[in-house]
């Protein structure tokens, strides 16, 4: 769709209060000149207090005031719009922070199904179990609630003119209505100590009895003309006249108090809050008992129900405003798969994008992340999504299969277990579903039962019976979710394969009964329903919507957030989205008809290589890739470590601490983000002290929050404070350079092993990282420049990938080569040798980024036009990635590397020139023999020669590739 858009491009930008929508307007004109169209803003609706990221919003009706006020932001789209760009927003419908900062849920807390707000929270308020009926569980006790208030550690006060619950930094409202029961506890001793006539008291006591409602009565209020509005008057009025007075003031806070302590306060308190719409309860009842839909498994964010359209309206006022307004330019959703409705959300947004006063384009992308085989359904009116299947795509491109499977070998004799990926996969999947989301689980599978108890032959049908297919058939599912809705009762036909195959799946693993496989079936695959009543029909809809609101979290935390940090041969390949086991042997292949089937069909579909969400940056897989070209010297380096290494593990629980997977994913992580070595430099460049403790500090945060994601010998929810100290000890002590044994002057050898190591494949990383980013800056889509990844960004997962970014420097590098690149012949020739001699600076990734951003603004319909591949042969023609962009007349040749560690002699060699390349020659199209080609890195010129074809066949790559290490060619006219 919008194939007739200029090409777009767009840079990453997070707001937080260290960056403010001010500072992002001074960056603008930086931006323009390396040749970006949008600024990509992560969310910038209120989160929060302190929130580095803004996922999560606590009120979506106003502007985050940490990043600056309305006038901020209209004056970063004003300067937008004087360079020719826009603005793309980042939003998330899908949840909010369950925070005291929130107004609607603090709201809800209070009234309950009473609130204004009640039917933006996707909450059950109808539990069976009669404990939670009508209410919201709270999971934020550190135990069961009896021995807390025992200890006294729920306290009431008197704070900013409310009567409020405190359980440490937990702060919750009290229902009106119960607010009488704390002002009476001491109101005999507010009437003795008033002067006497004094109209306070007997002011208070009316308030206190029109606040009365009787608890059987609390739940419905609504029906017996109970006004939000008019009690907030009443709680407004109580509170001036407490604020007013020195005295009532003290009453209130002594009042507060007293409830909470001394004889009886657990008995008061168990009272008080037994009368709330919201129970506290010990956290770890979360996953089992709560009952509201949470993002993945985070108790404190509450999801978001969109299906409603008032809610949806209501939520997205100020963004629809600001589309309306022509502020932003597209936005990107968040966690698309999260919402019940995923279509009609689409089709609302689309309508606040139909009332657009501006006369340009609002593109929608959105946050999927597709199977191998997978695509967005045809009905979504949008541009494309975030970009993960390109950057998977693309990643494999620079995985040797061969050595990844030497690898993979080493890992599992080196773990003793033959185990594959897709087994871990499961198993990920299936202990999440078992405990984190296992109340979501039960809520299936009690609808399930009760859909299918009244039928003929299904009476010994249980719950437990429920749960296991349900489980079973998630864990089969090879992708996140289906997308059937109320409107659209139908499946596709790749939705029915993929269910067919999860059903399969399911029931080779033996797991759960073949009765209730085989009701589940029936439900989910929609059989029989022109046999059934509408009730019935609606039943099964409901129950499927749910259960595709399950499958996707499920994925995203088996997977994702277990499995790829479990299982971990070579990490460069566990990314968002990825699927280690599939086939690399057809890497190529595979992103060019990726490639071509994009330039058809969403020529706008974002490309990332880098994200916020990333396991690791970019520079840093391309690092690790070559390791897949050089498995045997890779494994010998880790053997040794192994063994160097050994006197730093403990003994805990009986097994070894760190766990051998943990240590290998140690290994891996200190490789990707050490500092460049260049060639010649060893010494030079080996980090200092304060370099190796900020390395240190960096693998300590991630080597505990990887320990804890993979699950295997500690967790978020189950943690082992033993384990992971001997994991920090392991890492501290590996990265001591000072290690006892060793001299205090020279560091241990294991660093100098890293070091040497690093220097062995850092050029190689470098020339991976070049060929990938002109790959993504000219593929058909709109590529998505992460903040600062213009330069050499090595960073794992957040937050160490949202460290500060010095775009001071990046100005000033900017300027030296803009003012060689457009200076005299001999400047530019300068340019050149300098990026090849010192590529580790990271102006040669700069200047690539630049030159092809520019040649995407000065021939945009050629970067919306067509795709196909460039066929290459010879002897290295295994290593060459080529294609073709063209639109009428223009022409543009895309040229880079691969796998080059095989075919230099020298390690730090760049990958150009005749002696490297052999006979290995491209073959254009006849259309295009005979147009002349100019390098947009060099300016060199190759016209068409007959030589070409009478000696080589085509264009030699040696001449494609003679000065620079990756080739943009745009064609000139036709010879005459």
């Amino acid at each position: 769709m919008n194939a007739e858009l200029p090409p777009w491009s767009t840079c990453r930008l997070q707001f937080s209060a260290d960056f403010r929508l001010e500072d992002a307007r001074g960056l603008v004109p930086y931006l323009s000149r390396m040749g970006i169209t949008h600024v990509y803003a992560s969310p910038l609706l209120r989160p929060r207090n302190g929130s580095s990221h803004g996922y999560d919003n606590v009120d979506p009706r106003m502007l985050n005031p940490a990043v600056g006020d309305e006038s901020d932001l209209r004056n970063l789209v004003a300067t937008l719009r004087a360079y020719g760009m826009g603005l793309i927003l980042d939003i998330v419908p899908n949840h909010m922070a369950a925070s005291s900062e929130n107004p609607a849920w603090q709201q809800v807390l209070t009234y309950g199904q009473a609130s204004d707000f009640a039917r933006w929270f996707d909450i059950d308020w109808r539990l069976p179990d009669s404990e939670f009926w009508g209410r919201v569980l709270v999971p934020v006790l550190g135990d069961r609630l009896p021995q807390v208030l025992s200890r006294e550690e729920i306290r009431i006060e008197w704070e900013d003119g409310r009567f409020r619950v405190r359980y440490y930094e937990h702060v919750f409202p009290l229902d009106p209505a119960t607010v009488p029961q704390i002002c009476r506890f001491g109101f005999e001793q507010l009437e003795a100590t008033m002067p006497e006539g004094h109209a306070a008291p007997t002011e208070i006591r009316g308030i206190l009895e029109k606040l009365t409602i009787p608890a059987d009565q609390r739940r419905d209020r609504r029906t017996s003309g109970f006004s939000i509005e008019e009690t907030e008057q009443l709680l407004s009025r109580l509170a001036q006249l407490i604020e007013v007075s020195p005295r009532l003031h003290e009453w209130a806070t002594s009042t507060a108090e007293a409830v909470c302590t001394g004889e009886g306060a657990a008995e008061r308190m168990q009272e008080l809050l037994d009368s709330q719409s919201y129970r506290l309860v010990h956290w770890r009842r979360a996953a089992r008992a709560i009952n509201y839909r949470r993002f993945f498994d985070i108790n404190d964010l509450i999801s978001i129900r969109q299906e409603d359209p008032e809610v949806f309206f209501e939520t997205h006022a100020v963004v629809g405003r600001w589309i309306r307004e022509g502020l932003i330019d597209g936005v990107r959703i968040d966690h698309i798969d999260g919402l019940r409705d995923p279509r009609g959300y689409l089709e609302r947004l689309r309508e606040l994008i139909r009332d657009r006063e501006a006369p340009s384009t609002c593109l929608v992308f959105v946050e999927k992340i597709l199977s191998h085989d997978e695509h967005l359904p045809r009905d979504w009116q949008v541009a494309g999504t975030t970009g993960y299947e390109f950057l998977n795509a693309v990643e494999s491109l620079f995985l040797s299969p061969d050595g990844y499977g030497e690898i993979e070998q080493n890992y599992q004799r080196m773990l003793r277990r033959p185990t594959r990926f897709r087994h871990v996969a499961a198993w990920g999947k299936r202990r999440v579903l078992r405990n984190e989301l296992s109340a979501f689980v039960g809520r299936l599978a009690d609808i399930l039962h009760r859909i299918v108890s009244h039928q003929p032959g299904h009476e010994s049908l249980t719950e437990r019976d429920c749960v296991d297919a349900i489980v079973e058939v998630v864990v089969g599912l090879p992708v996140y979710r289906t997308y059937l809705d109320a409107k659209n009762p139908r499946l596709s036909r790749s939705e029915k394969r993929h269910l067919t195959r999860a059903f399969s799946r399911a029931r080779r693993s033996q797991r759960a009964s073949p009765e209730a496989m085989e009701v589940l079936e029936e439900v989910l695959l929609l059989h029989r329903l022109d046999e059934l009543p509408e009730n019935e029909i609606q039943e099964r809809i409901n129950f499927t919507e749910r259960f595709q609101q399950l499958t996707g979290p499920a994925t995203a935390k088996g997977i994702e957030d277990t499995a790829l940090y479990a299982y971990v041969p070579l990490v460069s390949r566990n990314e968002v989205g990825s699927e280690p086991d599939t086939r690399l042997d057809d890497a190529a292949a595979f992103l060019h008809e990726a490639n071509e089937l994009r330039a058809r069909t969403a020529p706008h579909s974002m490309l990332c290589v880098t994200t916020h969400d990333t396991k690791r940056t970019a520079d840093v897989r391309a690092r690790l890739d070559v390791l897949s070209e050089i498995p045997r010297l890779w494994w010998a380096w880790v053997s040794r470590w192994r063994k160097v290494n050994a006197p730093l593990r403990r003994r805990v629980d009986g097994r070894s601490a760190p766990r051998a997977a943990a240590e290998y994913l140690f290994y891996q992580s200190l490789v990707g983000i050490w500092p460049f070595v260049r060639p010649g430099h060893l010494e030079e460049d080996f980090p200092d002290r304060s370099q190796l403790k900020e390395l240190e500090e960096r693998l300590v945060e991630y080597m505990r929050k990887a320990a804890r994601e993979a699950k295997t010998r500690t967790s978020w929810v189950d943690g082992n404070a033993e384990y992971e100290e001997a994991l920090e000890a392991f890492v501290r002590g590996a990265m001591d350079p000072e290690r006892e044994g060793h001299s205090g002057t020279e560091p241990v050898q294991f660093l100098r092993d890293v070091h040497a190591l690093v220097a062995r494949i850092s050029r190689a990383g470098i020339w991976n990282a070049l060929s990938r980013t002109l790959v993504q800056f000219t593929a058909p889509g709109t590529p998505d420049l992460y903040q600062g990844d213009e330069l050499w960004n090595l960073a794992m997962v957040d937050p160490d990938n949202r460290r500060p970014v010095d775009f001071e420097l990046r100005r000033t590098l900017l300027d030296d080569i803009v003012l060689a690149a457009e200076g005299l012949p001999e400047q530019q020739e300068e340019l050149l040798s300098q990026l090849l001699a010192e590529p580790e600076d990271g102006r040669i990734k700069l200047l690539t980024v630049r030159t092809a951003l520019l040649a995407r603004r000065e021939s945009p319909e050629l970067f919306t036009g067509s795709y196909r591949p460039a066929f290459v042969d010879g002897v290295a023609a295994d290593h060459v990635f080529a294609f073709l962009r063209e639109s009428g007349e223009s022409a543009c040749l895309v040229v880079v590397p691969r796998l080059v560690t095989s075919l230099v002699s020298d390690a730090a060699a760049p990958p150009v020139g005749g002696d490297l390349w052999g006979d290995t020659v491209l073959h254009l199209p006849e259309s295009l023999a005979d147009r002349s080609w100019v390098c947009a890195f060099t300016r060199q010129s190759l016209s068409p020669a007959s030589s070409w074809t009478e000696t080589h066949g085509g264009i030699p790559m040696g001449e494609l590739l003679s000065r620079f290490p990756v080739g943009l060619y745009l064609a000139g006219p036709a010879a005459d």
